[in-house]
């Protein structure tokens, strides 16, 4: 009988494999506006620049960075099927194993990208894997991860929306992982609504009220204010 890691990882690839191309196309092009948004202003400067996504998933970032004009990007996944899906969409991805691809790789990348991964990764094994990064970024390069926000009174919707999340993160923690790795930026962002088209920008006014009036309601009754109030944030970290 196969682990409940890989019965999982197989039966999401299988749902998913199930969609139109044009599907994954239409929800790349809304993740795309939202990215460029809130990360644009962390990618590399040429479009020449060497990016490695890990790991890669359906594409979605390779997507984004393809859209974008980026012709360096590489993801790698080490499950098959999510590989395969990605290189369906004329995604560069292969399938690889990050521990074992990241050995070799000394100052070899401008940007490393990790969506939704960290979590899926034992403690022993997440420390690793940051070095690893850090060793394969150039100087000045960086990292940008995503993973769950445990910060804030809604923090356990991601940490536990996955059998198979082993971590849970504060940005606190995010935070002091990235300095221990070597990282010496690190800025932590939250997943707020971003100013797109005209609805997000108010729902950007009606989150910025709403956590603002709760921050001080919060404070006054000794409780403190959460950093981060979104259910997953986006870390980035400069070498």
């Amino acid at each position: 009988m196969m682990d409940y890691k890989t019965y999982i990882y197989s039966s999401q690839t299988k749902l998913h494999s199930g969609k139109d191309r044009l599907e994954f196309i239409k929800q790349f092009d809304k993740l795309s506006l939202w990215y460029q948004k809130r990360i644009g202003k962390f990618l590399p400067k040429e479009n020449s620049a060497n990016i490695l996504d890990c790991p890669c998933g359906y594409g979605n970032l390779l997507y984004f960075f393809k859209k974008y004009g980026y012709t360096n990007a590489l993801g790698i996944d080490l499950d098959a099927g999510r590989a395969s899906l990605a290189k369906s969409l004329d995604l560069n991805a292969k399938t690889e194993d990050a521990f074992k691809f990241l050995e070799d790789k000394n100052s070899l990348y401008d940007l490393i990208t990790s969506v939704d991964f960290l979590e899926h990764l034992t403690k022993d094994g997440l420390i690793r894997y940051l070095e690893s990064c850090f060793n394969a970024l150039k100087d000045e390069g960086h990292i940008i991860l995503r993973m769950p926000c445990c910060d804030g009174p809604f923090g356990a919707r991601d940490r536990y929306n996955d059998l198979t999340h082993e971590t849970g993160f504060t940005s606190g923690v995010a935070e002091g992982l990235l300095r221990m790795a070597g990282f010496r930026e690190v800025v932590i962002l939250d997943e707020r609504p971003q100013p797109y088209k005209l609805v997000n920008y108010l729902r950007l006014f009606c989150y910025i009220a709403f956590t603002r009036v709760s921050n001080l309601f919060l404070k006054f009754i000794g409780l403190g204010a959460p950093k981060v109030w979104t259910t997953s944030m986006w870390v980035v970290g400069k070498k």
